[in-house]
């Protein structure tokens, strides 16, 4: 994160900005604010307890801080380009592309899976005629395989061994 306050464990919880805000208004004690959370759903008090151990974790040392930008966007429209220079620019040695990872998952995500072994640009086809929630639908079909992937990768060699990289690819959907 940017910064590093005591309210910034509640951004990782994924709820929409107004929500935190709400949050913080009403809420006095850590407490109080867990039990909002609870209400809210479960996952949210999940991801504020995990992130608020592994803020404690790294305050007292036991645990790295990496920096992990994630840079997304459309064919061509220069997340490479960026994901080079922010390496360069941060020291980040590690770089993990969309494309190839995608690439390299093909030869083992089996070919029944045709959607992930499909072009973005053909996955609505698997959904019926073109339209607009056809094109949608295809495209978070793809998105939900790679997400489940980043995820896991942020997670083991980000989080948990603190290792510093760049994330770049096409396939993002904000959960």
């Amino acid at each position: 994160m940017i910064f590093w306050d005591s309210d910034s464990n509640l951004l990782a919880t994924g709820l929409p900005l107004k929500a935190v805000s709400k949050l913080l208004a009403t809420s006095s004690t850590d407490s109080e604010l867990q039990q909002s959370l609870e209400k809210l759903g479960t996952k949210y008090l999940a991801r504020y307890l995990i992130m608020k151990e592994y803020r404690t974790l790294v305050e007292n040392g036991l645990q790295k801080l990496p920096i992990i930008p994630i840079i997304v966007g459309i064919p061509g429209a220069g997340k490479t380009t960026i994901a080079k220079e922010l390496s360069t620019a941060l020291n980040i040695g590690l770089v993990i592309g969309g494309d190839v990872l995608r690439s390299s998952l093909r030869s083992i995500i089996t070919t029944e899976n045709e959607i992930f072994h499909s072009s973005i640009y053909d996955t609505w086809k698997f959904f019926g005629k073109y339209s607009s929630k056809n094109l949608i639908s295809g495209y978070k079909a793809q998105a939900d395989i790679m997400n489940s992937i980043i995820q896991k990768m942020i997670a083991d060699r980000g989080l948990r061994d603190g290792e510093s990289m760049i994330v770049e690819y096409l396939h993002f959907l904000p959960t």
